[in-house]
């Protein structure tokens, strides 16, 4: 993925477009355009330790071509894996509530547990293209199976 870094979170919807559309402006000029580009953030801190205002996250767009990194823009790989998906479709209000129920409630009850990777973000329906009510969200938690002793 090719990534710019955001360090708050609670920044505008007009910001966030603005970053979006920096991102969309460096990828026409340096990557091949594909159907399975997806726009993507990577989570750099944990929303259940951090601050939500205070987290950090990726922004970035998938590729699948070697991109060379320059200036505010980097490039990384997603690992591959095992990851719990969830769907969440509306505003981000409610986002961090969703975070909460993942991590208090699916996670310990579920027979996973969060392997230590990044989790993610890949955005199914933009604010660039739909009304912030209809948005629709993946959010991926890299899992492991637990070891019953």
């Amino acid at each position: 993925m090719i990534y710019r870094t955001i360090d708050n979170t609670c920044s505008t919807m007009k910001a966030y477009k603005d970053i979006w559309k920096e991102l969309l402006s460096f990828a026409e000029s340096n990557i091949t355009k594909s159907p399975e580009n997806r726009f993507i953030s990577v989570s750099m801190d944990d929303p259940l330790i951090t601050v939500y205002n205070n987290c950090r996250f990726l922004i970035g767009l998938t590729v699948n071509q070697k991109v060379k990194a320059k200036g505010k823009f980097g490039m990384m790989e997603i690992p591959a894996g095992h990851y719990a998906v969830f769907k969440y479709e509306g505003d981000y209000s409610s986002l961090p509530d969703l975070y909460r129920y993942i991590y208090l409630t699916w996670l310990p009850q579920s027979e996973y547990r969060q392997k230590n990777t990044l989790s993610f973000e890949l955005y199914i329906k933009t604010p660039i293209e739909e009304d912030y009510n209809n948005l629709l969200t993946e959010i991926y938690i890299p899992i492991e199976k637990t070891t019953k002793k």
